[in-house]
């Protein structure tokens, strides 16, 4: 009888350990959603950032972001020339 109520309450006690780290897994996981949420919010705000700063500074000479302004327009250039051999075939 010793053996299964030792059996027994070694099988609880994986129960109970089992329990806590699922437990802990999900929170974990929940944690981690939560700052991706909150880090793709910032990477969007970033963006907006960008392109607020590209639409005033484009076009300065003397601007802190001239460099990536100039190199902005080039690849809108090359998206056009892109989209208009798209649209031939």
């Amino acid at each position: 009888m010793a053996f299964f109520d030792d059996f027994g309450k070694k099988v609880g006690n994986a129960v109970d350990v089992t329990a806590a780290k699922t437990k802990e897994v999900a929170f974990l996981t929940k944690l981690n959603m939560q700052i991706s949420s909150e880090k793709r919010k910032m990477e969007r705000l970033y963006t907006e950032i960008g392109k607020l700063t590209y639409e005033r500074e484009n076009g300065k000479p003397d601007s802190f972001v001239s460099e990536q302004c100039l190199e902005i327009d080039k690849i809108k250039k090359i998206i056009e020339e892109l989209d208009k051999k798209l649209k031939e075939v």
